[in-house]
Order: C-alpha cells, then structure tokens, then sequence
C-alpha cells in the first residue's frame, strides 16, 4: 500500500497551482496580516463547486507552490466561465500547527 500522503494541518482543499494559468498574483500586508490573491484559470465546475464549499465554511485552502501556502478566511469571485479570483489570509505555520 502507498504512503498516504499528510495534507498540511487543518486543510480541507488542496489545488497543485502548476494546473493552472496564474494571473495578477499579489501578497499584501496589514494590520489583519498577510494577504494573498490571484486570478485561476480554468477551473472546472468540480473545483469551482468545492471552492465555494471550502469557502463558505470558512475551511483552509492549500495552494501547492514550491512550499505549500495556506489560505483561511477565503473569498472567491468569479471572474469567467472557467476564471476565479482568490483571496485569502496567508495562514501562519506556527498558527497553523496549533490548530
């Protein structure tokens, strides 16, 4: 039997972004922490209906780069047919190990 493969603590959605075309994708900081948004494209009704799962519930979202970047506090606007914009809170590794 394979190894399972261990998702990142507290995530209930991962997206390998090397699937995607990427567009604008920008880090911001603030007083709230750090932000992070891009535009995806395509996604498939399938993605596009656990986003908006994911979303709604207020779950974390594993980008997978290089280094796995974790996104709560997730919005979403649908920019096309097959285009989303994401927007989340950059979720801390220390903070993320505690939950």
């Amino acid at each position: 039997m394979p190894p399972k493969k261990e998702r990142p603590i507290g995530t209930q959605l991962e997206l390998n972004l090397a699937d995607y075309e990427i567009h604008g994708a920008s880090v911001g900081y603030g007083v709230e922490g750090s932000r992070f948004a891009c535009t995806l494209e395509p996604v498939s009704n399938e993605t596009m209906v656990q986003l908006d799962r994911a979303a709604e519930s207020h779950e974390t979202i594993c980008l997978l780069l290089p280094k796995p970047l974790l996104l709560e506090l997730v919005t979403l606007e649908r920019r096309g047919p097959q285009l989303v914009w994401i927007v989340g809170r950059i979720l801390e590794a220390a903070k993320a190990a505690s939950e």
